[in-house]
């Protein structure tokens, strides 16, 4: 069955324009072309549509979700057992993120805390990526020019194939 860019959109609700970008950015193949040079896509090319979709709706980056599908069209469970762990770490840090800001709202609500030290430690728990950790022990840290602190992201790193009219 091949189906237009048009019903593609209506079928995952991702606009047309969305599409071309996935198309040119690798996370969609190349689609096949009708003789009229209509592009045609399959239902492949749905569900892959839809993972992205739901995906990007849980916060995937759209990185993460081009790795996963590369992963699953290579048969990579290696690198799938790595991005189920990165999955769960980063499920452990939202967490203690909830945590940490219900805290910040408690403290808000009863006048414990003014906007400065709320800033102070939203800054602290950036730095300790979701650790309780106390603001004086963080405040070395704040600031510091850490290319890891800076990028944050621990998520495996595959080679991406291009579409060709990105080469």
């Amino acid at each position: 069955m091949s189906i237009s860019i048009n019903a593609l959109s209506r079928q995952t609700q991702i606009k047309v324009p969305t599409i071309r970008y996935y198309e040119r950015s690798g996370i969609l193949p190349v689609p096949a072309r009708t003789k009229a040079g209509c592009r045609t896509y399959t239902t492949d090319d749905v569900a892959r549509l839809r993972f992205v979709h739901f995906g990007r709706s849980v916060g995937m980056r759209i990185g993460e979700v081009g790795a996963v599908l590369e992963m699953v069209a290579e048969g990579n469970c290696e690198q799938l057992d790595v991005m189920v762990a990165f999955t769960r770490e980063r499920m452990v840090a939202l967490g203690a993120l909830c945590e940490r800001l219900n805290e910040l709202s408690s403290s808000i609500r009863a006048g414990e805390l003014n906007e400065s030290d709320v800033l102070s430690r939203l800054a602290a728990l950036a730095v300790s990526r979701g650790a309780p950790v106390e603001v004086a022990e963080a405040a070395p840290l704040i600031g510091r020019e850490d290319e890891e602190l800076q990028t944050g992201s621990k998520m495996p790193v595959t080679k991406r194939k291009r579409a060709k009219s990105l080469r």
